[in-house]
């Protein structure tokens, strides 16, 4: 019996319980480690600092997902120059920029934050 088609489906199972948990995980984990933060320093409870943990959450879990979207399509659209195709070479460029600019500011988005905790 053969087993060689099995093993991209084995690739993509790993790869999609990976990419399904990760996230979550690491969601939560920011989500739940900055409401004992808050309840710790401020000495409250409640729903202001769930909610406020939850903001700082996403903001995070956003603005990496950004990053880890934006360094995947700039590797995707440097594999796929081709010689020949200037319009298709072109538009690569164009995104190619867009995709510096995203990296750019995210990078400074990271300094500001950092600067402001210090």
């Amino acid at each position: 019996m053969d087993t060689a088609p099995e093993l991209p489906r084995k690739q993509s199972f790993l790869w999609g319980v990976a990419l399904a948990w990760i996230p979550f995980l690491l969601f939560f984990g920011i989500m739940f480690r900055g409401a004992f933060r808050g309840m710790s320093e401020t000495k409250a409870t409640g729903v202001g600092v769930v909610y406020g943990s939850l903001a700082e959450a996403l903001v995070l879990f956003g603005a990496v997902s950004l990053l880890g979207v934006t360094i995947a399509a700039a590797v995707m659209l440097v594999r796929s120059f081709t010689a020949g195709r200037l319009g298709r070479n072109l538009l690569i460029s164009v995104s190619l920029a867009c995709c510096a600019l995203t990296i750019l500011f995210l990078a400074i988005l990271f300094w500001s934050a950092l600067r402001v905790h210090q």
